[in-house]
């Protein structure tokens, strides 16, 4: 990889030479994070559709409280690039450090959220009405037919007990604060949203003032 003080003509002040590889650095890291937030948004619309366009939903939404509560998030690329951001983040624009600790904080109660869903359904309430749940759906697509119509014939109970646990708290409030944080990650978008192309000086490329759009 090329370096980041390469091409700064060494007839500069050494000033303005370390000013310049600071311009560098950090218009290179927010280069990265830009692209990491792009990837991590991809990923986070893949894990949404993922949970609202699960098989077999058609009994009641506990399949996807579970999904919210069980399928594997994004590995977050952006994170990789974090201790770098923590090592330059007093010399980086306040709008831009401002924004990605929101990103962190945001993902953090997140992470919190699908814990406490995940433990709930670990309870002995949870595990009973989704062993209740998927016991019905085997028989209710299954090629037994006389299973299949007791199955039909028991669905108002099933879903009746899955409401019961699904649609009141804590349960209810869980996915809603689940919903809820999905959708502020996917509406506030990437923290680095555009910066200034480098310029060139005599010839050679020197990197603007990171700045947002």
């Amino acid at each position: 990889m090329m370096s980041l003080a390469h091409d700064v003509p060494s007839w500069l002040p050494s000033m303005l030479i370390n000013a310049v590889r600071s311009l560098r650095q950090k218009h290179t890291l927010l280069s990265r994070l830009h692209v990491a937030y792009d990837d991590d948004l991809q990923g986070l619309d893949a894990f949404w559709h993922s949970v609202w366009n699960g098989p077999g939903d058609y009994i009641s939404d506990l399949a996807r409280c579970h999904r919210l509560a069980y399928t594997s998030l994004p590995d977050w690329r952006h994170r990789k690039y974090m201790p770098q951001f923590e090592a330059q983040r007093l010399v980086l624009p306040q709008e831009v450090v401002t924004r990605i600790d929101d990103r962190e904080d945001q993902l953090h109660r997140l992470d919190g959220y699908r814990a406490e869903l995940r433990q709930l359904f670990e309870t002995e309430p949870g595990k009973t009405v989704w062993q209740a749940q998927e016991a019905w759906k085997d028989a209710y697509e299954g090629d037994n037919l006389e299973q299949r119509l007791r199955a039909n014939q028991e669905r108002m109970a099933v879903t009746i007990q899955i409401s019961d646990f699904c649609d009141h708290d804590p349960c209810l409030k869980l996915r809603n604060d689940i919903n809820e944080q999905v959708n502020r990650l996917r509406q506030a978008g990437n923290p680095i949203t555009a910066w200034q192309p480098p310029r060139r000086f005599h010839g050679q490329q020197m990197p603007s003032n990171v700045g947002l759009v």
